[in-house]
């Protein structure tokens, strides 16, 4: 990687560990910066039961520990970086790609015209600004190693342990007329029933591993092209 698109990425992975962060501390602290709380605005109270965080979270965690290594080549410490950074890095970046289509195809057209609700505050980095990074970051500027597109699979391991968390979390609160209790089913997937939610888990699964593929995808084919 030249040193140019070296800094480039560097920058791109520093403002994402730093808004995903200052999303964080927004959330703790209940600061909002645009006025109303918006829809599934994570808080205090469901802070990790929203898998919006928790992808951001890993993408976060991933972003840096490349970032490190991407620092370490700049300053001539390192002549490359380790290969297990670029599949993290792919794994953080297929969460929160995740739960940027998820926004944008399935819960901005329930909200109809009030679909802005999901884009203010911290969402506005979990939902937007954060996955949009993470992808140009991964799909234009990592991609100097041979990733197999067998790897698409260990995309989807975070999709799969937070979907199984959540219908067990889901169906294990439930109040004396059998309905699943409020703040356990946020996002819907468990309203209607055990075979629906396994349903919907297994479409939510099935759309990560495409997501993951695609992903894989275009980042070989662009590292192809430079070489």
């Amino acid at each position: 990687m030249n040193r140019k698109r070296l800094i480039t990425v560097i920058v791109l992975n520093s403002l994402n560990v730093f808004l995903i962060i200052l999303g964080l501390i927004f959330s703790l602290t209940d600061f909002t910066f645009m006025g109303g709380e918006g829809r599934l605005t994570p808080q205090q109270t469901n802070l990790f039961s929203l898998f919006t965080v928790d992808s951001n979270l890993l993408l976060c965690i991933f972003s840096g520990i490349i970032l490190v290594y991407q620092i370490m080549v700049l300053v001539k410490k390192r002549e490359d970086i380790p290969y297990f950074a670029y599949i993290l890095k792919f794994i953080g970046t297929v969460g929160t790609t995740l739960t940027l289509l998820t926004v944008i195809f399935y819960l901005s057209p329930i909200l109809g015209s009030n679909w802005w609700m999901l884009f203010t505050n911290t969402n506005l980095f979990y939902h937007l600004v954060c996955p949009v990074i993470g992808i140009v970051s991964f799909l234009f500027f990592e991609n100097d190693f041979e990733l197999s597109l067998k790897k698409c699979f260990i995309g989807v391991i975070p999709m799969l342990i937070y979907s199984s968390y959540y219908i067990i979390n889901a169906y294990s609160h439930l109040d004396e007329n059998g309905k699943i209790k409020e703040g356990y089913d946020v996002y819907g997937f468990a309203s209607h029933g055990i075979p629906a939610s396994i349903i919907a888990s297994v479409m939510m699964v099935a759309s990560t591993l495409l997501i993951a593929f695609l992903l894989l995808l275009i980042n070989q084919k662009n590292g192809h092209k430079k070489n």
